[in-house]
């Protein structure tokens, strides 16, 4: 798989740390955050039975910024696939309106490509250069938010 086939081409005037060794970006594909923020949300959920290593502020705080950013992601990106309506037997579910199929096909990418693409593109956080030399090439940092 070719880069240009995964990054999209407005990524490409963003500012990233380099590793020190090889200058390769500190880059991740967002893929792994909305991942990352929908198993928090499910663990959000489940709280009860998972242990949780995060004060509960923090929690509701990371929780707050999964379903934001998972939101964003989805108003942007707008999935217009169709669903359709139909009516199903009153044994498994009596209701007089047609209910929704929300079993719609879906062309997929392809999952191991964007992986091992990510695999073979990964930079060891450890080795990001310093926030001194991130400043004297790019200014200040950047606030949060």
């Amino acid at each position: 798989m070719d880069q240009t086939d995964i990054l999209p081409c407005k990524s490409s005037h963003r500012k990233s740390a380099k590793t020190e060794a090889d200058s390769k970006l500190r880059i991740r594909l967002d893929v792994f955050h909305q991942l990352h923020c929908l198993d928090k949300i499910r663990i959000y959920l489940h709280r009860d039975y998972y242990a949780m290593r995060e004060h509960p502020q923090m929690q509701l705080i990371h929780v707050h910024h999964c379903l934001d950013s998972l939101r964003e992601i989805i108003m942007c990106r707008g999935d217009t696939e169709l669903v359709t309506f139909e009516y199903v037997s009153e044994e498994r579910y009596p209701n007089p309106r047609p209910n929704p199929n929300f079993l719609v096909e879906r062309k997929c990418r392809n999952w191991d490509a964007i992986a091992d693409w990510a695999k073979e593109h990964h930079a060891d956080i450890g080795a990001a250069e310093s926030r001194e030399v991130w400043e004297e090439k790019h200014g200040p940092a950047a606030s949060p938010g």
